[in-house]
């Protein structure tokens, strides 16, 4: 008879994990008698349940844990990277990533081999904020802004990438290297079109146009294409400490050539039910968790690495 293990679902309650690990848990029970799978907060006080030190362990958090600490056990949980160091470890597994390089307050580096605009955007930030479009002599250090930033002032200058007349990009969100579901976004056609990568003065306004695909207005779809998600699940192996990633692809125009432009390894990526994903979801009219059996996938997932991992 195999050894039993267990495998401890670890729940955030901003991210709402809860009752999709819950359903997870269920499904594990019903396919799978040699592990026993836990759901639980990141509490201090879980650290007193003995039964979580009678057998191997395997714990999975999509976030960072910050209050539990395993006694024993494999923890696998997301830590936040800088961007810098998502692109230097993508780059050594052989992951294309558009040409980079850091601006810091004490260094400009010299920007002659990229094009005539560059984009620039906090070594550490988020949800766009501060990611702006600017011609490459013009670059010039400033302290971010955004709170995820306060230990980290460093920019990130990145040669601009034409993914059409609307900005696009995709999200494949991946559970050790496997595609739970992806989306597509696209900038709003209300928007004045970009005509080509150097455009940006163009128009009946001038300049001042955004990149982000993900602004006001911007629609979201299910995304299937191959190529893009095989990218991302190559993606993840450059992070293999990080259970749960959320990679960001570009797609070039003309040429078709994906690029890798960020992971997002905090891990808040459990879009199927996270209270951002809901409103996606229900302002778009799309289902993530039925897009690839979110669910059921992924406790085959964890059943799988649970049983080569546990300790």
């Amino acid at each position: 008879m195999s050894q039993r293990r267990t495998l401890v679902l670890v729940t955030k309650r901003s991210q709402n994990h809860r009752p999709d690990f819950l359903r997870i848990r269920r499904y594990l029970k019903e396919i799978a008698s040699d592990v026993e799978p836990v759901v639980m907060a990141d509490r201090h006080h879980n650290m007193l349940r003995p039964g979580l030190w009678l057998r191997p362990t395997l714990f999975f958090s999509p976030c960072r844990m910050r209050k539990f600490r395993p006694v024993r056990g494999r923890l696998f949980h997301c830590i936040q990277l800088r961007k810098s160091e998502e692109y230097l470890a993508l780059e050594r597994h052989g992951i294309p990533v558009p040409r980079w390089t850091l601006l810091t307050e004490t260094h400009r580096p010299k920007l002659e081999d990229f094009g005539e605009y560059v984009v620039s955007k906090p070594d550490r930030g988020s949800l766009g904020a501060e990611v702006k479009i600017r011609r490459r002599s013009r670059v010039r250090w400033k302290r971010p802004e955004n709170p995820l930033a306060r230990n980290c002032s460093d920019q990130v200058v990145q040669e601009f990438i034409y993914t059409g007349p609307w900005p696009s990009s995709y999200r494949v969100a991946t559970l050790f290297g496997k595609c739970l579901w992806s989306w597509k976004v696209e900038a709003d056609h209300g928007r004045r079109p970009l005509a080509g990568p150097a455009k940006f003065a163009e128009g009946a306004t001038g300049g001042g146009m955004s990149i982000v695909s993900s602004g006001s207005g911007c629609k979201f779809s299910l995304n299937y294409e191959p190529d893009v998600i095989a990218l991302a699940e190559r993606a993840h192996a450059a992070f293999p400490d990080h259970p749960l990633l959320g990679a960001d692809v570009i797609r070039e125009q003309p040429s078709g050539k994906l690029y890798v432009i960020e992971v997002n390894s905090g891990g808040h990526q459990w879009h199927v039910s996270s209270p951002r994903g809901l409103a996606i979801q229900e302002s778009c009219g799309i289902n993530l968790a039925s897009q690839f059996d979110a669910i059921r996938k992924a406790a085959h997932i964890l059943l799988d690495y649970t049983r080569r991992h546990a300790c």
